[in-house]
């Protein structure tokens, strides 16, 4: 593989990698978001069940056991979200992990890319001085004669 094509390679192997890494960033921040509104509802979920503690009126059986009843079912939802909040942030660590991991690589693959490139350009000028040294030499041997 000649030299222009490897670095035509890399570039493409490169605009893949940042088309991987722009997806991955917009999952992580759509993760973060969701993470956030879970711990909203949360905390929401946990100021309504106060709310409902402080304003029980224990004198009637009947609003004592609904009261109670709304208390059970707002703390099992509360449980239900801080499970599935826990879900999202395991997922959000490995999507931080996996975006990590990829732009590392990209910064490793644009190394590789500028040294290729650096090594191209002088290939280029050696190849160009060569032409202009021959160029000088047909010209001084013409001059000669």
């Amino acid at each position: 593989m000649t030299a222009e094509r490897t670095v035509k390679s890399i570039g493409g192997l490169m605009a893949a990698r940042q088309g991987r890494i722009d997806r991955l960033t917009t999952e992580v921040a759509n993760r973060q978001s969701t993470c956030s509104r879970y711990r909203e509802q949360i905390d929401a979920i946990d100021r309504l069940r106060a709310d409902a503690a402080k304003k029980a009126d224990r004198s009637l059986p009947a609003l004592a056991v609904n009261c109670a009843g709304y208390q059970h079912s707002m703390a099992t939802l509360a449980l239900e979200h801080r499970r599935l909040l826990a879900l999202q942030e395991a997922d959000l660590q490995a999507a931080r992990r996996r975006l990590t991991e990829l732009v590392l690589q990209r910064e490793r693959w644009q190394k590789a890319l500028e040294l290729r490139r650096g090594a191209l350009v002088r290939q280029q000028n050696v190849r160009e001085q060569k032409r202009q040294d021959e160029m000088a030499s047909q010209s001084w041997l013409r001059s000669r004669h």
